[in-house]
């Protein structure tokens, strides 16, 4: 999907902290009607969680939104998790270099950073995770306060309290002053925003969003980019068969997709 990929605008909202240790509490909240934001609000932000159920499209996603800060013309890195700790660092990039990164480094520039995703990092060995956010710790350096960093992560292998914790102490946030600055910047190059700030309070704590199911019309785009020709009718059929809780993640939607132009119609689910 990742090469015909259609942009739907989608929707997070934040997971509450009541909510962050329970799973089925964060799949209830899919379905609630929480406020949501949208990528340009998500990349103002700098220590974020994106928490979705398989086949979302967070790894599309997080592409996508690499690919945004890109062609703004800022630095911007899709990085996957599983391949840190096992491979040359050059081997974890996706859609980027390692060259653009070190050329990152040695500017005075602003980065973002997308790491995907805690899930599969843990497939072979369940420390892995926290051995990547050591190794990505250690390459940035004193970098870290100029970085924003964006991590995803299926929902039932996200550990609120540990990993959150992991988060924001492996990687911590810039301390709560003039981020945006040039002086906070220029101080961030040379090691001066490790709290020693006399403004500096504590660092920014990484905040937890989760990734919201395809709405309606979000199903009618990716159809008729799928090549649906009557959306409406399919649609139809889509509330007649009860297939709603497939059609709102996109891996399963495809599969529809294809169903339906070969025989017409939905199967019962």
């Amino acid at each position: 999907m990742t090469s015909n990929f259609i942009d739907l605008g989608r929707r997070f909202s934040i997971v509450e902290k009541d909510a962050e240790k329970d799973p089925d509490r964060i799949k209830e909240s899919f379905w609630s009607s929480t406020p949501t934001v949208g990528w340009s609000d998500l990349l103002q932000q700098y220590r974020v969680v994106i928490l979705s159920e398989p086949g979302a499209g967070k790894t599309e996603e997080f592409q996508h939104a690499a690919r945004i800060k890109k062609n703004q013309g800022e630095f911007s890195f899709f990085i996957r998790l599983e391949l840190v700790e096992d491979y040359t660092w050059e081997d974890c990039f996706g859609i980027d270099t390692s060259g653009e990164f070190d050329q990152w480094l040695g500017s005075s520039d602003l980065a973002w950073l997308f790491l995907d995703s805690v899930d599969e990092a843990r497939l072979s060995d369940k420390k892995n995770f926290e051995k990547a956010l050591l190794c990505i710790a250690r390459k940035l350096g004193q970098s870290k306060s100029r970085v924003h960093i964006f991590i995803s992560s299926r929902v039932q292998e996200w550990l609120a309290t540990s990993d959150l914790e992991l988060f924001d102490r492996l990687l911590p946030g810039p301390y709560q002053q003039n981020v945006h600055s040039k002086e906070y910047i220029d101080q961030s190059i040379n090691g001066q925003t490790e709290g020693n700030s006399p403004e500096a309070t504590e660092p920014l704590a990484a905040k937890v969003y989760q990734l919201q199911p395809l709405d309606r019309e979000q199903i009618r785009g990716f159809s008729e980019f799928s090549g649906v020709a009557n959306t409406t009718l399919f649609l139809d059929e889509i509330d007649k068969s009860n297939s709603e809780i497939f059609a709102n993640r996109p891996q399963d939607l495809l599969d529809l997709n294809v169903f339906w132009q070969k025989y017409s119609r939905l199967g019962k689910h």
